[in-house]
């Protein structure tokens, strides 16, 4: 749910002075600032369902007091302090809304000056709930418990002063007399500055201020900046196995019995589709993600439409084999899981050729300081490595390049994984090109060569291993996590931050999303909490 109310920045790491830019805003905070604004236009702060597709906008006014129970505890003109609202109804409801439950809402009736119960239906169908309203984030009584119902927070800021000139410009308009108005001012004073309190419990600070004349407002963005042209992709996920993700929790798995799922979910599994999800989550609408898709069957369709639902642009190549199943199983009483992952069907050689075909000129068109591909996870059958080696050999000399894939040492893990680092450093990556490795839960690794004086092109070059240091964790699913670090790290290079930083922040990513069930979700905010745990330092030379 995203929560929208009248100065708080994000959290983020400016104290170690590394981070040239902080992680982007989701693009969802620009379009609903995008939207706010256009209301503002029209002289209302408030948000109208029309205004964002597949969402819901839920008002707190619909919880006012009757007027005759306000009458009788407090004096009428106090109407819209904390005290009037039925603030437990309001997180009643809001509880049932994060369970995606059907709920019946009320809404304020601006012409019976009443509250009307059941006038709002919410339904599935609804995946975004924009809650609005002045002391959401309150941290006193019924309402301490509503800041932490809000998956982001929004504090749109208005001052005490125009909330005060508005109200009385709109209660003349409606006829009322200077009296009425004279008692109503220091109350609507009195909310605006309890409002104004509440705003450090916010992710992000909105700002606008008035136009010129009071005759025709105009309402400019101040500390929220949106930039059209970022909605373009920058990114290119290549994920040609997707996979139709099925996650079941167990409260307690016992094999040789049967046992009966606590939930289910259905969701989008495969590693370009994860790092796709990811780094969408990062900057929304910055990522294009390649896979094929089963034409004839659910999954298939549901893949399509859950990313479609998520602004990420998709190049598809529709085949008629069936796209995979794969099952994840969650024990939450061990806290261990289980994949279970069916085979991908053949490809044909036909489509094979149609996906390069529409693969090769979208990475051909990926140019420009922040341009970067993310070859990534396995092949479906009859699909062959060289197709990744095509489109390699297709992209721009500026753009970067992330092959995302096991590194398996031989011989198996522990001290050979310097070796086989090593060894994929000088046979099969260029000079300049960086080995990031993610070793379990706990710690992490990043290669590559000691830069070397001279002008001999052959000159032999140490490898430096730099060790990254996680804060442990109580996972809840650690699905997609590699592909969330991937996503992280792909954002840190275009952002063009130091090498080291930009696995730190996508390591914090990957931290993140293993708090979470659906894989490859993870929260900005627990994100930056993380990225400042995480420790690095130069460790041998190999």
């Amino acid at each position: 749910m995203v929560s929208c109310m009248p100065d708080a920045s994000l959290a983020r790491n400016s104290w170690r002075g590394l981070l040239r830019h902080p992680p982007p805003l989701p693009f969802d905070v620009h379009k609903a600032a995008q939207a706010t604004s256009a209301r503002l236009e029209e002289r209302e702060i408030c948000l109208d369902r029309t205004n964002i597709q597949r969402a819901a906008v839920l008002s707190m006014d619909g919880y006012h007091m009757y007027n005759a129970q306000i009458a009788s505890e407090f004096q009428p003109s106090m109407k819209g302090l904390p005290s009037t609202f039925a603030a437990r109804d309001l997180k009643r409801d809001l509880a049932a809304l994060r369970e995606f439950n059907d709920v019946l809402c009320p809404e304020y009736d601006r012409t019976l000056h009443e509250p009307v119960q059941d006038a709002i239906s919410i339904t599935k169908e609804f995946p975004i709930v924009i809650v609005e309203g002045n002391y959401l984030f309150l941290d006193e009584g019924d309402w301490s418990d509503l800041k932490g119902m809000f998956d982001l927070k929004l504090f749109i800021s208005c001052s005490a002063d125009a909330s005060c000139s508005r109200v009385t410009k709109r209660k003349t308009r409606n006829g009322a007399s200077a009296a009425e108005i004279e008692g109503a001012v220091p109350y609507v004073r009195q909310m605006a500055e309890i409002a104004e309190r509440t705003a450090g419990n916010a992710d992000a600070r909105i700002t606008f201020t008035d136009g010129e004349t009071s005759e025709s407002l105009s309402y400019l963005l101040k500390d929220v900046q949106v930039h059209q042209e970022e909605r373009e992709p920058y990114l290119l996920a290549v994920g040609l196995n997707p996979a139709f993700q099925k996650t079941l929790v167990f409260d307690d798995i016992k094999f040789g019995d049967v046992n009966r799922a606590q939930k289910a979910y259905r969701t989008v599994g495969g590693k370009g589709q994860h790092v796709a999800i990811a780094a969408n989550r990062i900057d929304v609408g910055s990522v294009r993600v390649a896979h094929f898709l089963g034409d004839e069957q659910e999954q298939g369709r549901f893949i399509h439409q859950h990313l479609k639902d998520r602004s990420i642009d998709q190049l598809v190549q529709w085949v008629p084999s069936s796209t995979r199943t794969c099952t994840t199983l969650l024990d939450m009483k061990t806290g261990k899981m289980t994949e279970l992952i069916e085979p991908s069907d053949q490809i044909s050689p036909e489509d094979v050729k149609s996906m390069i075909d529409k693969i090769v000129p979208a990475a051909q068109g990926c140019r420009g300081k922040r341009a970067s591909v993310a070859l990534c996870g396995t092949f479906p059958p009859g699909v062959t490595e060289e197709v990744y080696a095509t489109l390699a050999r297709s992209l721009p000399q500026d753009c970067k390049l992330v092959l995302d894939g096991p590194l398996k040492p031989p011989g198996g893990a522990g001290k050979d994984l310097d070796a086989a680092a090593k060894d994929c450093l000088e046979r099969y990556l260029s000079p300049r090109a960086v080995l990031a490795i993610t070793s379990g839960s706990s710690s992490a690794f990043l290669y590559r060569k000691e830069a070397v004086e001279g002008r001999g092109e052959q000159q032999s070059a140490a490898v430096v291993v730099t060790e990254f240091t996680i804060p442990q964790l109580e996972a809840v699913n650690p699905i997609g996590a590699g592909d969330t670090c991937t996503a992280g790290l792909l954002h840190g290079i275009v952002h063009d931050y130091p090498v080291e930083e930009a696995f730190a922040y996508a390591l914090a990513c990957a931290s993140a999303s293993c708090l979470h069930l659906e894989g490859a979700n993870f929260d900005l905010r627990e994100t930056l909490q993380l990225y400042d745990k995480i420790t690095y330092e130069v460790v041998r030379k190999i």
